[in-house]
């Protein structure tokens, strides 16, 4: 939520097909695209608008729109009535074995962690879709219904492992 002169404006930032986009409440989505500055974007090509954001610990916790001279203000809100809710157990099926999945939010950080092995973040690659950690071979699926994950895939070492969430 972005705030200027008692004005409040919602934008939603998302990727979609790879792209980071943008979409002010009730408006269409915007691709944004990359400046000199690391942090900076401009919203759509010839719009005129940029937003940069402020991070800290490596996650976008604020930004600024910058528009025809002026600059609206806001902290990273989670609106987790959107979120798919990807919390639960996981029962991944290989070869007859059963490798269970932890999956859980800490901070608005969507992690997993397979029984006894380390924790690792699960970074958005596009809907319903993520990288594990810092891997550009390891990614995760769910399979969503009625807004809650249902199934995980797993994709690794050119293998596909998948499996149901575990009902409490």
């Amino acid at each position: 939520m972005l705030t200027s002169d008692g004005r409040t404006l919602t934008v939603r930032v998302f990727k979609e097909n790879d792209q980071l986009m943008s979409q002010p409440a009730g408006q269409r989505a915007q691709r944004l695209l990359a400046t000199d500055s690391m942090y900076t974007f401009h919203v759509g090509q010839g719009t005129g608008i940029r937003v940069a954001f402020q991070i800290e610990n490596g996650r976008a916790v604020g930004m600024t729109l910058y528009q025809l001279g002026r600059e609206m203000h806001g902290t990273r809100q989670h609106d987790r009535s959107i979120q798919p809710k990807y919390d639960g157990v996981y029962l991944l099926q290989n070869d007859g074995r059963t490798l269970e999945v932890r999956v859980y939010t800490e901070q608005d950080v969507l992690i997993a962690q397979p029984m006894g092995q380390p924790a690792q973040r699960l970074i958005a690659k596009r809907s319903h879709a993520f990288a594990v950690g810092d891997s550009t071979h390891i990614r995760v699926t769910f399979e969503v219904e009625n807004g809650r994950a249902v199934r995980m895939t797993l994709f690794q070492g050119g293998r596909q492992i998948e499996g149901a969430r575990k009902l409490p």
